[in-house]
């Protein structure tokens, strides 16, 4: 958590400090929709607020709300947020098919809107836990798996 408000307080920063320029400013112009385009690609800011006086209003829920560990719970692969973070530490979750184990990774938009990978070992568990029948073991040998 204190990563996170150290992050927040570098970009307050950085947004106060051009609020203080003048708006015909080119600094204030090309460092200020730089700094709102990377908080919209990391999904931290809306389209709609794209000034940087939304910058000053971001608290740091905003931040832990985008955390890799965060978004597995809220897609329903993990039962709690300890199980995210278990998952996420023993490498069941890949994003953009890379494997990643650092539950704080920041999930870019981009990134979210493709499906996580739940790897077929994680996913083999939970069908052979589910049920032992013949019929599920034949299921998971022809099921594919999305990327």
């Amino acid at each position: 958590m204190w990563r996170f408000q150290l992050i927040l307080s570098k970009i307050r920063s950085s947004a106060r400090l051009l609020l203080t320029l003048p708006l015909s400013d080119s600094r204030r112009q090309i460092q200020g929709k730089s700094l709102i385009r990377k908080l919209e690609k990391y999904g931290i800011l809306d389209e709609s607020e794209n000034t940087l006086n939304h910058v000053l209003s971001l608290k740091v829920q905003d931040f832990l709300e985008r955390r890799l560990q965060t978004i597995v719970f809220k897609h329903g692969l993990a039962r709690s947020i300890h199980h995210a973070r278990i998952l996420v530490l023993q490498r069941h979750i890949s994003v953009n098919s890379d494997l990643v184990n650092i539950p704080s990774f920041l999930v870019k938009t981009k990134s979210q809107k493709k499906n996580f990978l739940f790897l077929q070992i994680a996913i083999w568990w939970w069908i052979s836990r589910k049920s032992t029948k013949e019929n599920n073991w034949k299921k998971l040998i022809n099921c594919k798996f999305k990327r």
